[in-house]
């Protein structure tokens, strides 16, 4: 919303701020004039530097101007009224537009890391903290620009109208509303959103996944970091609301099978996202969230021999609520997860290979087998003398059960084998085709 009626100007004074980069303040005014005034340092000498090309004055001032309008438009909107109004929020939406408006200033980089050129976290931020909840002004502009880069700038527009028409939102409460509308969720978004934060600084990866400045940005705290898939169960901290906590494993070489993670929780609210960097560069993402049950399971397709290492990130995405009593647990061969998942009740508990039915058959039978969970399939017909018929599943398959059908209509009566190859198990059965 337009701070500046029609036909009206807008007061800018420059002038010695006392160290501040400036502030937005209400005035007193007649009919058809704003009802702020904007305040702005007059040297900016000795203010932190930023990398504007036209030098640190400048860049200073561009921020700011962008920083306080977006002030200004806040109190037309809401009055600047909590929660969306309150001094957290507010201060992360107008930094937000410091980057929004003048994307070569980077004067925010202060906020989120210690200094232009460190790779380290500023103590404030959620590269630092991030079990630490959202919103936290300046220093979780991050959190901001998440949205702004994966939706568009748009979303906070429509954010902030759902809010001038239902003032009580926080912005938060504007996502949760306003993000099916975008093909989204705010639960899944929220996992994503620090999987970015997780992907940032020395864990940029090589690929486009993440922050448009990923590479700029500071890396991320972990709770722990593992040198092996971790046999036993982790233990987690309570996690407060719109919060996470960061763990990182890198496969030994003898970690093999496929990669599934669980946690049980105490049935509040649990998101898990699983970010993959693969061995060919490229990084992947799988999230899952879940609340009032016990467990939130997430399985994959892809295997520890495939990946470099694998960020996951444990988050709460309620904004009132902590997330308790929780405890991870990590797949791989020789140690599956106790599934206990609502969604995955129907999972088998063991694998299982049936006798094709019909048998005999003419020309055509099916082969059924049960998974408990994702697993590398191979499925091979051949004849009695050990060659080859046909390859009828080659891939991987999640846990599930199956049924592959095979046509033998090009084939003479006769004995065939078919074997199953399962993650390294082979199963082998025998069926008869007669014509």
């Amino acid at each position: 919303k337009d701070p500046i009626p029609e036909g009206a100007k807008y007061k800018f004074y420059i002038e010695n701020t006392g160290g501040s980069y400036g502030y937005t303040e209400t005035v007193s005014r007649s009919a058809g004039e704003p009802e702020t005034v904007i305040y702005i340092e007059n040297d900016f000498e000795g203010f932190p530097p930023n990398t504007h090309p036209e030098g640190d004055q400048k860049g200073a001032l561009f921020a700011t101007v962008a920083h306080e309008f977006k002030h200004a438009i806040q109190f037309s909107q809401n009055r600047w009224r909590s929660p969306s109004g309150a001094f957290n929020w507010s201060e992360m939406d107008a930094t937000l537009m410091e980057e929004v408006v003048y994307d070569d200033v980077n004067d925010y980089y202060h906020y989120i890391k210690n200094g232009l050129d460190s790779p380290d976290p500023y103590f404030e931020s959620i590269f630092y903290r991030p079990h630490r909840g959202t919103p936290g002004a300046y220093w979780h502009v991050s959190w901001m620009i998440f949205y702004s880069e994966y939706f568009g700038n748009k979303i906070w527009s429509d954010a902030w109208q759902m809010i001038e028409e239902q003032n009580s939102l926080s912005l938060d409460e504007a996502l949760v509303e306003l993000l099916p509308e975008y093909g989204d969720t705010f639960e899944d978004s929220f996992i994503r959103n620090h999987l970015w934060h997780f992907a940032s600084g020395s864990r940029a990866g090589d690929s486009n996944y993440g922050f448009e400045e990923k590479r700029d940005y500071p890396y991320a705290n972990m709770e722990d970091e593992f040198s092996s898939v971790p046999l036993d169960t982790i233990a987690i901290n309570d996690i407060e609301p719109l919060a996470a906590r960061y763990f990182e494993i890198t496969p030994s070489s003898f970690d093999e099978g496929s990669i599934d993670v669980a946690v049980d929780f105490d049935s509040s609210q649990v998101g898990i996202g699983l970010l993959f960097y693969l061995k060919d560069g490229g990084m992947e993402e799988v999230i899952s969230t879940g609340k009032q049950k016990s467990q939130v399971y997430v399985p994959s397709s892809f295997y520890w021999e495939d990946v470099e290492k694998v960020g996951v990130v444990v988050g709460n995405f309620s904004n009132s609520v902590r997330s308790k009593e929780l405890n991870m647990r990590v797949g791989k061969s020789g140690n599956s997860i106790p599934i206990r998942d609502p969604k995955f009740a129907n999972l088998p508990e063991e694998i299982k290979v049936y006798q094709n039915y019909p048998n005999p058959f003419n020309p055509s039978t099916n082969i059924d087998f049960e998974l408990p969970r994702t697993a590398q399939v191979k499925l091979e017909v051949y004849d009695v003398m050990g060659r080859r018929v046909k390859t009828l599943a080659n891939g991987t398959f999640r846990g599930g059960t199956y049924s592959i059908p095979f046509d033998g209509a090009e084939l003479s009566s006769g004995t065939y084998l078919y074997r199953l190859q399962i993650d390294g198990m082979s199963i082998t059965k025998k069926m008869m085709l007669v014509k």
